[in-house]
Formats: C-alpha cells, structure tokens, sequence
C-alpha cells in the first residue's frame, strides 16, 4: 500500500515538472511577449549572483566588463541545460512509478530517450509511450534553441550596428552635447532629423525584439566602451536638450562663414519672425578648442543694430541659445 502511493506521488510529481518545465521553454522561446517564467528568472538571478561575487575581483572596470560579457550568453546556455534535466528528472520519477527498479534503471532509461540514443528499450507498452514522448519533447527543446540563438544574434547585431555608428556623431562614451556640438560643426542641427529618424526605427525594434528575446537584455556590446543603454540615453538626452533649449534645427554661426550661417529666428515685439548673422570677429572659432558664449545673458535675437523695446541696443554676437 505504502509503495503505490508512493508510486502515485512520484507519477504526479513527474507530469508537474515535465509540464512546467515545457512551459517554461515555449513561453522564453516562442511567445512573443514579457512572461514571467520562474525557471528562467531562477537561473539567471543565480547566475548573476555567481557573476557579482567573480566581478568583485576586477580591479578596472573593463576587466569587469570582460567577465560580464559572458553572463548572457553562459545564462542561456545554462538555462537550456536546465531544461533538459529537468525534463530528465520528471520522466525518471514517471517511469519509476511505472514499475522501472532500481532507480538507476529509470534513470538509463530517462537519458537514453532524451537524447535519443536508443541503447535502453522499454520493457512494456507504457513505458515505450513514456520514452516516446520524452524524445518528442527533447528534439523540440533542442530545435527552439537551435531557432532561438540565429535570431537572437540578428537582433543583437542590428542593436550594436546604430551604437557603433554614433561613435562619429557624440563621442565613445556618448554623450548628448557632444552631438549637438559636432551636428553644429558638421553642417547644422537640421542634419540631426536624419538621425532621429533612424533612431525612433532602432527603439521600434528594440522594443519589439527585447520582449520576445529576453536574454537580449544581458548581451552587452562587444567594446568595454559601448553600450547601447548609453547610446540610447545620449539621443534621448541629446533630442530633449535640442527642443527645449533651441528654437529649431539650424546651422551655428560658430561653425561655419557669417555669410552662410544664420541664428535661430524668433519672434519680434511685432510678431514677424526675425534673423540675425554674427560678426567675423565673434563668429571665428579658435583653433582646437570651442568658442566661449560672447555674452554670458541670454540675448534678444533680433537684426544687428536695432534697439530694444527699452530704447537700448540689443545683444549681438556669438551666443548660444542655451546659458554657458
């Protein structure tokens, strides 16, 4: 009596792990969507807590760096270990409660239908179906993986690509002045609607992308000096300074000859939009270095010359439309 039930005990056992352990693989693998799955959250938050205690040692953060790169990838590979030797140890329990003695019996039997080898076969017609299922489910973990890892790679390299591209235009680490000052260098804020556009498409994509790959997340970029949460920070921080501190897109007198560069226009105390050029002498840039505001106040833009509502003379000059 006391050996059936605990035969019936272990049987149940058995489905629950197999079915959740399923579970778990279709809804990290296949369900495009965030899911919280406890056997992936339990691998990768013991996995990281094994990083943390080995990245205690790193003396410079590029070799700890070094040692998070892998996190993401070990994580994954883990967690696919962790399937299949759960599925393996939910079929033993199953195919001890049919009658497989002694436990090592169950076991060579579990692992030899897994993984397909064949070279333990069923005695009875229950346990032939029980080793038949468990090397359906076997193959299908391996082939979502197999499946998993090409688009997971696709995705990680459409990511990097845009952050290795805004080396160029904001600096490595990237920064949000740094891009609005070269934008102005170059040829004017308006060439930055350009990049927002392919920006808006990557943060599509990644939004998209990193819910149904999670491990995405923990893929870090192949140089210590990248990051594609940084990247990402620096267009956004660079996008909100542009529209809260600027008129519009336009061409720094700064940069260029005072002939061809124009301030931003804004309004007059007639309502007509005006603009003002700079002088030669206030537009030059110094060499290696670039020019200080020639007013420390923020100016009222208006045409070279023309008086203020007060009767004085406005502000003219070399001023950015942001405080120095």
């Amino acid at each position: 009596m006391g050996t059936t039930v605990l035969a019936v005990l272990a049987f149940v056992a058995g489905v629950v792990i197999v079915v959740t352990t399923v579970l778990s693989a279709i809804m990290t693998l296949v369900v495009p969507r965030a899911l919280p799955v406890a056997i992936t959250r339990w691998v990768f938050v013991g996995m990281r807590i094994l990083f943390r205690l080995r990245g205690k040692r790193a003396r410079t953060f590029e070799a700890r760096d070094r040692d998070l790169a892998l996190y993401g990838p070990i994580s994954l590979f883990v967690l696919a270990a962790t399937w299949l030797l759960l599925t393996g140890s939910g079929y033993l329990l199953l195919f001890w409660s049919l009658g497989e003695r002694p436990l090592r019996r169950a076991l060579v039997l579990s692992g030899s239908s897994i993984y397909t080898l064949g070279f333990e076969v069923p005695p009875n017609l229950p346990t032939t179906v029980l080793a038949f299922t468990e090397a359906g489910f076997g193959l299908v973990l391996l082939a979502m993986l197999i499946s998993y890892l090409p688009s997971t790679y696709q995705s990680f390299q459409r990511r990097e690509a845009a952050v290795a591209a805004l080396d160029v235009r904001a600096n490595t680490p990237p920064s949000a002045t740094a891009m609005l000052i070269r934008a102005s260098i170059i040829g004017g804020w308006d060439r930055l609607e350009a990049l927002w556009r392919d920006w808006e498409t990557w943060f599509v994509d990644l939004s998209e992308t990193h819910t149904s790959l999670p491990a995405l997340v923990f893929f870090r970029s192949p140089h210590w000096e990248h990051s594609w949460v940084t990247a990402s920070g620096a267009v956004l921080d660079g996008a909100s300074l542009l529209a809260s501190t600027a008129s519009g897109p336009v061409t720094s007198p700064c940069a260029g000859s005072p002939t061809s560069s124009t301030w931003p226009t804004t309004r007059t105390r007639t309502g007509r939009s005006s603009r003002s050029r700079s002088t030669a002498a206030s537009s030059t840039r110094p060499a290696r270095r670039w020019p200080r505001p020639a007013c420390r106040s923020r100016p009222t833009w208006t045409r070279p010359g023309a008086t203020s509502p007060a009767g004085g003379s406005t502000t003219t000059g070399c001023c950015w439309p942001w405080p120095p």
